[in-house]
């Protein structure tokens, strides 16, 4: 269980981060929300019941990061749990990325995930300890025919740093594993014409769906799970493989 323990969630103003947040929060976990859009993250923060705290937080500012990680190790002594959650697409294909679109993409995807864990990591060590959640894509194992190929490499580098974060930090106590939705029914997929029969399981995943594989690497009972990466994507993988 997570019951108590101090929780940084990135990307929780809507989506897989906002029901990682609801669903940490309802274990008793004190969440500690970061998001670009400060109006959504406030939102969240004040539906939850368990003390949460919204945090305007661009993670692609590496000034912000570490001023809202030192603000939070002031108030709390402690960091337990990092997801990293926040991330997005861009659709350009490979011919067609250019230096702004490659760049942007390892900055939200990759290059946060890394700042966060410089951050959190030596807070976590002095405490005994913690559990870190990257929240990958099934775009890292396979290509998609609509193109993506910045979105896609980054996610496959953040499967690459999570298994060298879980090495180098497993001294510390820290684990480090890795979630891989697949396509989740949220904001950014409303318009999609995918169809639930388009899923071996039959439905769409849900971004509960996705919580629920977060909020269990993240707790007592993945206690020896380091470098994991866990498909959550409804058997597509097992049709694409």
């Amino acid at each position: 269980m997570v019951e108590s323990r101090v929780a940084i969630i990135t990307g929780a103003g809507s989506g897989i981060g906002r029901a990682t947040a609801v669903r940490l929060a309802a274990q008793g976990c004190r969440t500690l929300l970061f998001d670009r859009d400060g109006e959504a993250v406030a939102r969240v923060a004040a539906d939850l019941s368990h003390g949460a705290s919204a945090y305007p937080v661009d993670v692609t500012d590496a000034l912000a990061i570490n001023s809202a990680v030192a603000a939070i190790t002031d108030s709390f002594g402690r960091i337990d749990i990092l997801i990293n959650n926040a991330g997005g697409g861009g659709g350009a294909r490979l011919l067609d990325v250019d230096a702004a679109n490659w760049e942007a993409m390892l900055a939200l995807n990759l290059t946060s995930a890394l700042r966060l864990i410089q951050a959190v990591a030596p807070v976590m060590a002095r405490n005994g300890g913690g559990a870190i959640v990257n929240v990958a894509s099934l775009a890292a194992r396979f290509a998609s025919p609509k193109g993506g190929a910045g979105y896609s490499a980054a996610k496959a580098g953040l499967l690459a740093l999570s298994r060298q974060a879980a090495s180098e930090l497993a001294s510390s106590g820290i684990r480090v594993n890795s979630v891989l939705p697949g396509p989740t029914r949220t904001e950014l997929t409303k318009f999609s014409v995918r169809r639930d029969e388009s899923f071996p399981l039959g439905k769409w995943i849900e971004a509960d769906d996705i919580a629920a594989a977060i909020a269990f690497l993240a707790s007592e009972d993945a206690r020896m799970c380091s470098g994991a990466e866990l498909v959550v994507d409804g058997g597509l993988s097992v049709a694409l493989g």
